[in-house]
């Protein structure tokens, strides 16, 4: 069996201690310091490179205020939440939704598409490639329905040669509904801008600026990607954080390669981020809008039809005014039946006449100043009666064979035939005016009589009317109304 011995702590550290060669370690070093130099300046030199031809990466910030509903302290869902927090206020609550909408990718993509930061451009360098951002000397562009349908990049080279751009590139374009993709060369040359080149992949537009024109030899490499593609990196570029649990302000945060792009894409993000905002709370506004413009168009056309009903039933019964044509209707009712009397009158007292020609004594007088208004019957009778008073004086000392009485009886009788001739034709024409008068009196009458059954669909048509016209009147403030909501809906 071995034995074993305990060593103290003491002298294990001693033997370790004469392990470390201190002078070994120093001679190594000064017989190589020429490597350690050596080594340091590479170190150093490499560093420098990298840092003189390495992209730098900068940071830009802003600041956004989210307002709060005017309403959303007055709620009584805040005491329960204070009561949660202990008493402490906290505005948490809300702007932790729009840090998340903020970092949304639909937001990015959008802020994409308005600034076209799909597009980049790259002047080339004497060791790299560098980025460039507004001002570029030529704006590339493709046209919006076939740049969100892109698969795979666009690669443009575009070289001033004199007064000539030469382009080369390439694009990658799906075969049919196939997985396989074909490659296509661009090679073109303009001597002008603006300038366009249709592709499989779209119309490519070349637009120069007059501010910063490309020099001579000049190459620069364009890059067009999906707006969809790019938002990914700028979403995962962008951070949201909230200042203090006490504020609504959130602080946001971009990483780019070029300041003034970081810089513009936090503006554009505030810009597109309030009108979304504007959309959303506008929704409701638009649908109500597109209901009171429906509401209107159907009500206009009830109220024409109403309208036209109204238009057609007055000309159907000859109709200005109800009380008008009621009024004049009883005033001619009243004249003609004033008219019917007297032409009746006047056919009772012809008939009288008639009949006492017929039965009275013969050649005696007749009646006169009866009241027929006829002017030559009322000549002939009083002519007939002066001969017959004439004649029977002289029948008093003669008789009627006397030569003096045979003329005035032929008179007489010729009188007779002419006052009996003349009050048929006198008769006759009162039977044609009664006739008419009658005809007259009995329409008058019964538009007398139809005056409630016109009144009363007057007043359905004219009841039909009056609301239709306050519907239509009020859906129009309603439309006023909702339109000051849209025009003055403030930013979120």
């Amino acid at each position: 069996m071995e034995e074993t011995k305990n060593v103290a702590p003491e002298e294990m550290l001693e033997r370790e201690g004469n392990t470390f060669d201190f002078q070994a370690i120093y001679t190594s070093l000064i017989l190589n310091w020429k490597w350690f130099v050596v080594s340091l300046i590479i170190c150093v030199g490499a560093a420098a490179i990298y840092l003189r031809y390495k992209t730098p990466v900068y940071q830009a910030y802003a600041k956004l205020l989210i307002k709060n509903d005017e309403d959303s302290n007055r709620r009584g869902g805040n005491s329960l939440r204070n009561a949660t927090n202990l008493g402490m206020i906290s505005a948490s609550n809300g702007i932790d939704n729009e840090m998340e909408i903020l970092t949304s990718r639909t937001l990015a993509e959008q802020v994409v598409r308005d600034l076209k930061l799909y597009v980049t451009y790259q002047t080339s360098g004497k060791i790299k490639d560098v980025l460039t951002y507004k001002p570029v000397p030529i704006t590339v562009d493709v046209d919006p329905a076939h740049v969100e349908m892109l698969t795979s990049p666009i690669k443009l080279t575009i070289t001033r040669e004199a007064n000539k751009y030469h382009v080369q590139g390439t694009y990658t374009v799906p075969i049919g509904n196939s997985q396989t993709n074909a490659t296509y060369k661009i090679d073109k040359t303009f001597s002008t801008l603006p300038a366009t080149i249709g592709t499989k992949a779209g119309i490519i537009s070349f637009t120069g600026s007059k501010l910063m024109p490309m020099p001579v030899g000049q190459v620069i490499k364009v890059t067009i990607i999906s707006p969809k593609t790019m938002s990914y990196k700028y979403k995962s570029a962008l951070s949201v954080t909230q200042t203090s649990k006490t504020t609504s302000i959130a602080r946001l945060t971009i990483s780019d390669e070029i300041p003034n792009r970081a810089k513009d894409y936090l503006r554009q993000l505030v810009v597109v981020y309030n009108r979304q905002a504007n959309e959303d709370k506008n929704e409701v506004a638009r649908r109500t809008e597109e209901f009171i413009n429906g509401r209107l168009e159907k009500i206009n056309a009830e109220l024409g039809s109403t309208e036209g009903a109204l238009e057609s039933y007055k000309k159907r019964n000859n109709m200005v005014e109800l009380k008008m044509n009621a009024t004049q209707a009883l005033q001619n009712t009243d004249q003609y039946d004033q008219m019917l009397n007297e032409a009746q009158t006047q056919e009772a007292l012809i008939n009288s006449v008639l009949q006492s020609m017929a039965s009275g004594e013969q050649y005696g007088v007749l009646p006169a100043n009866v009241g027929i208004t006829d002017p030559s019957v009322n000549s002939l009778i009083e002519k007939y009666n002066t001969i017959a008073l004439e004649r029977k004086r002289l029948l008093r000392s003669a008789s009627e064979s006397s030569p003096t009485i045979i003329p005035l009886t032929n008179q007489l009788d010729d009188l007779n035939k002419s006052i009996s001739t003349a009050m048929a034709q006198v008769k006759n024409n009162y039977e044609i005016k009664r006739s008419r008068i009658a005809s007259q009196y009995n329409k008058y009458a019964g538009q007398i009589n139809e005056t409630p059954e016109q009144e009363r669909m007057l007043t359905q048509i004219g009841r039909q009317q009056e609301v239709k016209s306050g519907l239509y009147l009020m859906l129009l403030q309603k439309r006023e109304e909702n339109s000051i909501s849209l025009a003055s809906t403030a930013d979120k």
